[in-house]
């Protein structure tokens, strides 16, 4: 409970910090969002205040059972960048071809500039665990920090990069990368957090038909660069790869293949007494769990031959002795020109437990009945049983409704890896200035999540009026937003749209503009994504809508395959 006083009233000053100075600095636009959301365990809002060379931000609310609130204020000049309040650092090496953000919540003082040859990053404060999501960032657990990343550009290829850290124990990483051609990269990286080793080595190669990227690292068994629990993204070990290759030839097909290889840290669980404490019944002692290393492997390979598309998947994970291979097969064929129909097979095998296996085949037709509304028939026969849903989706003037069915791979499952699970995505603008959307996802763990949030924004200028001028091409506008599980935006992500693949930007976000509303046939293209790693789909809605008034992006859910 002190806890919760402590952070609030931190975020409380830092919050009157950033309203008092609002008013001086004529804010240009305001954006206010709020939701609530059992993938990101949080609800709350947050107020932003966007101006020329500044921004500045409140939050405040609940996640994963905190009590939160947090502030900044950031001043943007030709030059520099100045930061007071909470801030994020980015611990990222180049080395780092498959592994996720590394960040830290920073609270206090930093500054980014460019002194000479070298981009200088520096912070002094405290660090904090990360506890954000969409609807609300704040900070937890403060601990007394510094740090500093500094990058020097040698030459026009060549650049070496510093990282050093703070806190409870000292971080030191030095890297080195070779860019000899634009699609084409070499970098090493070494140092040590605390008593821990680290030293890795890559090479990443992009080519229009052709993507390697591959890695070895070498590091301690309870390895974190920032020696803290604050960073919470995995840590990859041993060899990774991932290749991919694009036929230009007919029949088009993309094959892929992935090997992965990341570190769980050990931990240590504190059992809870089921009996009454005393001198002759003492408190269970604490268990120690070792760290232990997870592997994915994964072939996969799409044809497209006219108008059938094949797809084939096998994968194979391991995690705490425990070993499962999985195949996927899908079909996807036109009936006639509004209607389609997809079947699919799914098996699993749990290796390690007696070859013990589990298997569906689904069908699913879908016919578009009009510009604006389509329908949907899904039949999943598994175990011995069979099931039927419907579904279906509908655009019109306030917003668009969308129910499908989708059966995702959650490798945490391994006793029954694929999962069927219902899809609902509610999109509506109201009053012309507020958006609301309300959907459902598929976790990691494979459980059924919801997330429902609004948005509105107000702009304030004090420039002359002038006449707007209206376009009347491009008036229905489609929009697309692909996150990872943390929220985190994906940029690069392709997004198949019947034949038509869009990518999107670094804040994730894809926008499509059409003379009138329409529906889309939405596939998440992970074969195609730019940045080189291996994903899959945690949840992704089948159709696209596009509209004439503003509307919330739909949102794409995707993780870097691991088990």
């Amino acid at each position: 409970m002190m806890e919760g006083v402590f952070q609030v009233g931190w975020g409380v000053r830092l919050g009157w910090m950033v309203l008092l100075l609002a008013p001086v600095l004529r804010g240009q636009v305001v954006e206010l969002s709020g939701g609530t959301s059992t993938l990101y365990q949080s609800q709350g809002a947050m107020l932003k205040l966007h101006g020329d060379g500044y921004e500045s931000g409140l939050s405040g609310g609940m996640a994963d059972g905190h009590l939160l609130a947090g502030a900044y204020f950031r001043r943007v000049t030709p030059k520099s960048t100045y930061t007071a309040g909470m801030q994020d650092f980015n611990f990222n090496l180049p080395t780092d071809l498959f592994s996720g953000d590394h960040r830290l919540t920073m609270v206090g003082l930093g500054v980014k500039t460019k002194v000479g040859v070298a981009q200088v990053q520096g912070f002094l404060g405290a660090s904090s665990p990360r506890m954000d999501s969409p609807f609300v960032q704040g900070f937890t657990r403060l601990v007394p920090a510094a740090a500093v990343l500094m990058k020097t550009s040698l030459s026009r290829s060549l650049s070496i990069s510093t990282q050093l850290f703070d806190s409870k124990q000292l971080t030191l990483i030095e890297s080195a990368e070779w860019k000899p051609q634009r699609a084409l990269a070499f970098a090493v990286s070494g140092g040590f957090a605390g008593n821990q080793h680290y030293a890795a080595a890559s090479m990443e190669m992009k080519r229009p038909r052709q993507d390697l990227a591959v890695e070895y690292i070498s590091a301690g068994d309870e390895f974190k660069r920032t020696g803290t629990q604050a960073d919470q993204a995995l840590e990859f070990i041993r060899e990774n790869l991932s290749y991919t290759y694009r036929s230009s030839l007919a029949p088009r097909f993309t094959f892929t293949l992935i090997r992965q290889n990341f570190l769980v840290p050990g931990s240590t669980m504190v059992p809870v007494a089921t009996y009454p404490i005393s001198t002759d019944f003492p408190a269970p002692e604490p268990v120690v769990v070792p760290a232990a290393v997870s592997g994915l492997d994964e072939v996969s390979l799409v044809e497209q031959v006219k108008k059938l598309q094949l797809s084939q998947s096998v994968f194979h994970s391991s995690y705490e002795g425990e070993s499962n291979v999985a195949f996927a097969v899908a079909a996807t064929m036109p009936l006639t020109r509004r209607a389609e129909v997809q079947g699919s097979f799914f098996k699993s095998y749990l290796l390690r437990s007696g070859g013990r296996s589990v298997s569906s085949l689904v069908t699913t037709v879908r016919e578009r009945l009009t510009g604006r509304l389509s329908v949907s028939e899904t039949i999943n026969y598994s175990g011995g049983q069979a099931t039927v849903g419907f579904g279906g989706a509908l655009l019109s003037g306030f917003g668009s409704v969308s129910v499908d069915y989708q059966t995702v791979y959650v490798a945490t499952r391994p006793e029954n890896p694929f999962q069927q699970s219902l899809m609902l995505d509610v999109q509506m603008s109201v009053l012309g200035r507020m958006l609301v959307h309300v959907g459902t996802l598929v976790g990691p763990t494979g459980k059924l999540l919801y997330t429902a949030d609004a948005r509105a924004a107000q702009g304030f200028s004090h420039a002359p009026r002038t006449e707007a001028t209206h376009h009347k091409v491009g008036e229905s506008v489609l929009a697309v937003r692909v996150v990872d599980e943390a929220g985190r935006p994906v940029e690069g992500a392709a997004i198949d749209m019947g034949g038509t693949i869009g990518f999107t930007d670094s804040g994730g976000n894809f926008v499509l503009r059409e003379k009138k509303p329409s529906l889309h046939a939405c596939r998440v293209a992970v074969e195609e994504f730019l940045d080189g790693r291996s994903y899959r789909v945690i949840s992704a809605p089948m159709q696209l809508a596009s509209a004439r008034v503003v509307q919330a992006p739909a949102v794409i859910v995707v993780t870097v395959s691991s088990p």
